[in-house]
């Protein structure tokens, strides 16, 4: 079996890598193109570009965003953080070779360790309608903040449950669509299983992932934003990730573990008002004990056209019922203003982080710039 694994590895892994290496070869490929009008493309979340071509072979979309985070944290008197950060800075590029059913998307982005580093790389083929195959690296797609860019986000950061479950980027293959008029929505894929999530994991096994959507409406949900009113939009969904690996260990054999990831998802849009919630469940067993992890959060968002802002409030928790067991709880208010929808707005946040063990409260305050090209 360890030899499977491995071999599954390897070439999903190569794929990956030369999946990269097309994806810039059609970047370059397309600047010959002859430019026509702008095409919708996925790097722009639903917004007009104004940094693209097209032509009936090749088309391209760029964008390039960067946001700039100052964060202060508050222990009874006590400041324990201030500071200035760069949490995201990417430039992304994305269209159709060819034909309009291979689509392909780069980008390439600074890491938090101040590297370069590929964040997506992969070609995607839709054959027929309703069936769309895609390979090479992308986000595991589970837990529905995670699914959303954090560029369109109405808010300083994802959920305190979305940040400590996330399962981050890896390189594979995965299977989707939209059936039955675009309302139910499906996908499967497996993964390496050693993505930026388990970086120090050794002889991991290939990571599964199903989805399933149910689109209440006929109306599209988009991520831009939308200051004239939007259409009712309401979206269930449920999604499964399974994975088996072993941690850097000096045992003979080292210790296996299995992880087992699960969410069930609720997301609504109605004129100025856009809300979700969500709850995620992880169950992660060794060989001596089994650490099960709930968590959920709940979000309203009100867009108010006069300012052209977003009030957005949040409660998050998250429970660890274990060897040690703990416990918390995040409460936020963020406050966002559009001077140009996603290509620039400022986000202020209030928010309050209350840990079980040891018993402590943080207040903390953020404030985040954003200034995109697209």
């Amino acid at each position: 079996m360890s030899q499977v694994r491995f071999g599954i590895t390897v070439q999903l892994g190569a794929l990956g890598r030369i999946f990269s290496v097309v994806g810039l070869v059609l970047l370059v490929g397309v600047f010959g193109t002859p430019a026509a009008k702008a095409q919708s493309a996925r790097c722009s979340h639903g917004e007009d570009s104004i940094l693209s071509m097209s032509g009936a072979r090749f088309s391209l979309q760029g964008s390039a965003f960067a946001q700039i985070h100052y964060s202060a944290a508050l222990k009874g008197t006590e400041l324990v953080r201030s500071d200035f950060t760069v949490p995201r800075a990417r430039i992304c590029g994305s269209g159709h070779a060819f034909t309009s059913r291979l689509r392909y998307r780069l980008m390439i982005g600074r890491s938090v360790q101040r590297e370069i580093e590929i964040n997506d790389a992969f070609v995607e083929w839709e054959p027929i309608d309703g069936l769309a195959f895609r390979i090479g690296r992308f986000k595991l797609p589970i837990i529905r903040e995670w699914i959303e860019s954090a560029q369109a986000l109405a808010t300083v950061d994802r959920a305190l449950a979305s940040r400590l479950l996330l399962p981050g980027r890896d390189y594979g293959v995965r299977v989707g669509g939209r059936l039955w008029s675009q309302r139910l929505e499906y996908l499967v894929g497996v993964w390496n299983g050693d993505g930026e999530t388990l970086t120090h994991a050794v002889d991991t096994s290939p990571a599964v992932v199903a989805r399933l959507s149910l689109h209440l409406t006929a109306n599209p949900y988009s991520g831009a934003v939308d200051f004239g009113g939007s259409l009712p939009h309401v979206t269930v969904e449920t999604g499964l990730l399974w994975n088996r690996w072993k941690p850097p260990s000096s045992a003979t054999p080292a210790p296996q573990v299995e992880d087992t990831l699960w969410n069930a998802s609720a997301l609504f849009r109605w004129a100025h008002f856009d809300g979700a919630c969500e709850y995620i469940g992880q169950k992660r067993t060794d060989s001596q004990k089994t650490i099960w992890t709930h968590g959920g959060y709940l979000r309203l968002t009100y867009l108010v056209p006069l300012l052209r802002s977003s009030f957005t409030g949040r409660a998050s928790v998250v429970a660890v019922r274990g060897d040690k067991p703990s416990q918390q709880v995040e409460a936020e208010a963020n406050w966002g203003v559009y001077l140009d929808r996603h290509r620039a707005k400022l986000i202020a946040r209030y928010g309050v982080l209350h840990d079980q063990v040891p018993a402590t409260v943080e207040h903390q305050l953020g404030i985040l710039t954003q200034i995109s090209v697209y």
